[in-house]
């Protein structure tokens, strides 16, 4: 469990030996976090049937590759499962054996779709701002 980690990743060598379907990601998205090398591209996306303590659902992580790890479980899966743990006495306590419905109220949302920015509607904005200046 990684408690930074806004993602929730498996490794691309796991994905590979456990034979997991992977999903296309139509665009590519930036990661810089416990991987090898400084930077690197999610292109690729899992759901399988994941299994820890009493818990045993489909749940989707990015496919990346790690460093030290085969699998990350970050903010997403902590959250959704209202798990607690120390660090001086180490402990997790899993709060919900279901992922739980995250409540929009008490979270702020973080869009994260790839967006592209074409020359052309760019060189239009640019002309607008000149001639309204």
């Amino acid at each position: 469990m990684d408690s930074g980690s806004l993602g929730d990743f498996m490794l691309t060598a796991l994905v590979d030996q456990l034979k997991v379907k992977k999903i296309e990601l139509q665009k590519p998205l930036m990661f810089q976090l416990a991987i090898q090398g400084s930077h690197s591209k999610v292109n690729w996306g899992v759901k399988p049937e994941f299994e820890y303590q009493l818990i045993k659902e489909p749940w989707y992580f990015d496919v990346v590759n790690l460093s030290n790890y085969d699998i990350t479980l970050g903010t997403p899966w902590i959250f959704r499962h209202r798990v607690n743990f120390g660090l001086n006495l180490a402990k997790v306590v899993v709060g919900s054996n279901k992922s739980v419905l995250i409540q929009w109220g008490s979270v702020t949302k973080i869009a994260s779709q790839a967006m592209e920015l074409l020359e052309e509607i760019l060189e239009q904005a640019r002309q607008y701002l000149t001639d309204y200046a």
